[in-house]
């Protein structure tokens, strides 16, 4: 098949989109598909075209009116030229679908694409599209409203999101599914343990209120300093002053480490690294991380919210806590920390459970199977007309 993804994100910007796009990119070309990526910068210096792992990456502006002042300016300057570019590319390839990933401002460009071609839409769904960015702006509500209306499929990363974008059935025919996140069970398995010299408990995320770092930090405030543990926070974010003084106005910190944004690289040494690793988000569509951690054989602490819930069962292969409760958090971090042959059992149980339904080739081969589907049912339209 020749596949046409669109992200907004993509490589070198680390994030959990990006990671998805990039993992089910790859299997697309080892599986013999060409794949082409429409992507805005993400993090590259220039605009233009790029092969990456078998990838044509097209790295283009997706700007759209409404979303920010700077993007109702440029548009009319900017937008038709895309556009073209666009046109051309799709002529060129002949893709036999579009596989949308996050709706926000390159949504737009995608159904201009698939209503002129008459091409298939795949909408994926990852969690702020649904939940953060249709609340800050009408255009991204009406982009969602629009995506999910001439979507012939939609997937998202947990059944929770489907719910949440109220699209848990499937009206008219339309494919509606759960596709959870990867990981690369090799990667996070064979890292060697970051070198630190100190024993610590890991959280890693972006320093936003939604993650629910400062819940992490009150809970951990409640383990007692014989434990001899700290916190390690990896990552960063609008509210890590507020983070860091309340480490302070909490007594705890010289024993709370703030890394700031580390290299996605350094990621799993830092997993495998750890005692457990915390998460204490206040919603979560799924939780990359938290696979990460079961990759490495490492227990997990988390709260039970969104998705995570689909993936962690607690007390096998994690501890689930409620959400804003820095008292059960804590409880649960001490109970691991005072219990080493529960963190090596919890550990395991998600280290098979990864390996045995979470790779990336897992993955990658239900978006495979949706797309011959999607393929397959467009045919008998496109001999009629």
């Amino acid at each position: 098949m020749r596949i046409l993804l669109i992200s907004t994100n993509y490589l070198p910007k680390i994030g959990g989109l990006e990671i998805v796009v990039d993992h089910l990119s790859r299997y697309l070309v080892t599986q013999g598909h060409q794949v082409t990526l429409v992507t805005s910068r993400s993090g590259a210096r220039w605009y233009g075209v790029e092969v990456h792992n078998g990838i044509e990456v097209h790295r283009t502006y997706l700007g759209v009116p409404g979303s920010g002042w700077r993007s109702s300016l440029v548009f009319p300057l900017l937008a038709p030229a895309t556009l073209i570019r666009l046109q051309r590319l799709v002529h060129r390839v002949q893709p036999d679908l579009i596989n949308l990933h996050f709706v926000d401002n390159a949504t737009a460009y995608a159904l201009a694409l698939a209503r002129w071609f008459d091409l298939p839409l795949v909408v994926s769904l990852h969690g702020a599209d649904v939940e953060y960015f249709p609340q800050k702006r009408v255009v991204y509500r009406w982009l969602l409203h629009k995506a999910l209306t001439d979507a012939v499929a939609v997937t998202a990363c947990s059944s929770t999101l489907l719910r949440a974008a109220g699209v848990e059935h499937s009206p008219g025919g339309r494919s509606v599914e759960a596709i959870p996140n990867g990981v690369d069970v090799d990667v996070f398995s064979s890292a060697e343990p970051y070198s630190s010299g100190q024993s610590y408990i890991l959280a890693v995320s972006r320093l936003v209120h939604g993650k629910g770092v400062d819940v992490v930090i009150r809970g951990f405030a409640q383990i007692p300093a014989e434990f001899e543990v700290a916190l390690w926070i990896a990552g960063d974010g609008p509210v890590r002053r507020e983070l860091e003084k309340l480490a302070r106005d909490l007594g705890v910190g010289s024993r709370v480490r703030f890394l700031g944004t580390v290299p996605y690289d350094t990621v799993p040494s830092l997993i495998v690294g750890c005692e457990m690793l915390v998460l204490g988000s206040r919603q979560e569509s799924f939780g990359v991380v938290l696979l990460e951690a079961m990759a490495a054989a490492k227990p997990v602490v988390a709260t039970a919210v969104g998705g995570i819930p689909e993936l962690v069962t607690d007390g096998e292969n994690g501890l689930l806590v409620p959400s804003e409760s820095p008292e059960a958090l804590g409880e649960a971090v001490a109970r691991l920390l005072q219990d080493a042959h529960l963190r090596r059992a919890i550990g395991q149980q998600g280290q098979q459970l990864v390996r045995a339904r979470y790779t990336w080739d897992e993955q990658g081969e239900h978006f495979l199977d949706l797309y011959r589907r999607v393929v397959e049912q467009q045919r008998p339209t496109a001999a009629t007309n």
